[in-house]
């Protein structure tokens, strides 16, 4: 009989923890919930390049320069910077004091250590390629970072924002922390620091007490993973969410009209492009994908599948969120009969190609 009742409440004690949990898990005056797109891969960010851990990481990470609400590169852990005549050089001038969340000093040999990490073989990560341009980052003292680039790059600002970029703990590594990413509290540079992680439920991020910039304005901040952009739609309608970074896009306009504050639309730095298999028929033939080339109407996709989000990427080459080196690439508009013609021209080409011939199997 006693063994029944402790079962019994034990099954009351854990109802009652699950009853709870969602509430904590929900909105609040100092608790800030927002919808993923996706469960996090990984809490490194010189390692992983899904979106949704690059924006946890952004909330736990920074850099010389970090984006401000406007998008545009501003000072980050670097208080100014200054750019040699010929462009080649930048040197960034820490903020005095900085310290990671765990209080250790954050110096200019951070930097270097983890460009030295970003650009070894044996981290595998997949944003190097991004920062090409860079040639060497050292250190030159404590509050110095020296930047040298291979080709003068004005827009480094913006790319010493990628948080792979960031003040990362990597000391936590040589003192006894085989993964410094599985230590709760995690050790960060940023205004928070992961608290507490579920797979596929939920992220708890909370102040990191070191931050330079003081006490971050909201006191947690809870990353949940919901894949189906109209069930996220749907907590965040019902209260359940502040902000879902998706929505449908046949919702569109509805959500316009019935929650005209709720939507918000804003730049993102991103190109989506078709891919076609240029091994198989028809596109092995170099004339049919000029002549689709020539047919695409770019300014209808752009408008069509990114309402109030698309730019045609045939008039322009983007190189920053402001500037575009424009060309002239009046001859690539839409022109159906120079397309029909060129796949006409193709096939007739393809019909006077004599049969290959099958091998045979011995």
């Amino acid at each position: 009989m006693r063994v029944l009742l402790i079962l019994l409440l034990s099954a009351l004690l854990a109802a009652c923890s699950d009853a709870r949990a969602p509430q904590a898990a929900a909105p609040g005056p100092d608790r800030l919930v927002r919808l993923a797109d996706a469960d996090i891969r990984g809490l490194d960010p010189q390692v992983y390049s899904d979106l949704a851990s690059l924006r946890i990481a952004a909330d736990q990470f920074e850099g010389l320069t970090r984006f401000d609400g406007a998008a545009q590169a501003v000072p980050g852990l670097a208080s100014s910077w200054q750019v040699s005549p010929d462009g080649l050089v930048w040197r960034f001038t820490l903020r005095p004091g900085l310290r990671f969340s765990d209080g250790t000093p954050i110096t200019a040999a951070v930097f270097a250590r983890g460009w030295q990490r970003l650009n070894d073989k044996a981290t595998g990560s997949p944003h190097t390629a991004l920062f090409a341009a860079i040639r060497s980052v050292e250190a030159e003292g404590d509050a110095t970072v020296v930047v040298t680039l291979a080709a003068p790059f004005p827009q480094l600002p913006a790319l010493l924002a990628h948080t792979a970029m960031a003040a990362l703990p990597l000391h936590r590594a040589g003192q006894g922390a085989a993964d410094w990413t599985a230590e709760r509290p995690l050790v960060t540079s940023g205004p928070y620091r992961t608290r507490d992680w579920r797979l596929n439920d939920r992220l708890v991020l909370e102040r990191n007490p070191n931050w330079h910039g003081g006490r971050a304005p909201i006191g947690s901040v809870i990353w949940k993973p919901v894949d189906d952009p109209l069930a996220g739609m749907r907590l965040f309608l019902a209260g359940e969410a502040d902000i879902s970074g998706d929505y449908p896009q046949s919702r569109h306009d509805w959500l316009r009209q019935q929650r005209p504050g709720a939507v918000r639309t804003g730049d993102y730095l991103g190109s989506y492009y078709f891919t076609m298999n240029t091994r198989k028929p028809p596109f092995d033939d170099a004339r049919v994908r000029r002549a689709l080339g020539m047919a695409v109407d770019r300014e209808w996709l752009a408008r069509a599948l990114l309402p109030e989000h698309g730019i045609a990427g045939a008039d322009h080459v983007l190189i920053g969120r402001n500037e575009a080196l424009t060309r002239d690439f009046a001859a690539m508009k839409a022109d159906l009969e120079r397309a029909l013609a060129r796949v006409r021209e193709g096939k007739a080409s393809s019909d006077r190609r004599p049969p290959r011939a099958k091998p045979r199997r011995r």
